[in-house]
């Protein structure tokens, strides 16, 4: 309780979908909340691996003020800090 990973990514300016990496083992039926820290403020997600590795579309500044955080506080099982991957969605084709 009270332990946290931080993963604070330098990106440019504009929407990313934020997920745990695809390659992160979890083990049973874990839960935990998840701390992201964007443009528009702060939100806290409950992330369920096993239903699904996402955890939203947010919008990012340039730089590195944002970032994610996986909390431990009020988690269920156990829960790995491995890897979050950060996916520009708004780039022109």
């Amino acid at each position: 309780p009270g332990e946290y990973a931080r993963f604070t990514p330098d990106l440019a300016t504009g929407e990313y979908r934020v997920e745990l990496h695809d390659e992160t083992p979890f083990e049973g039926d874990p839960g935990f909340f998840v701390r992201v820290r964007h443009s528009l403020g702060d939100d806290t997600i409950w992330i369920e691996p096993a239903k699904s590795r996402t955890v939203g579309v947010f919008h990012f500044d340039e730089g590195t003020d944002g970032f994610v955080e996986i909390l431990a506080k009020d988690s269920r099982g156990h829960v790995i800090a491995d890897a979050v991957s950060f996916m520009r969605v708004d780039q022109e084709t």
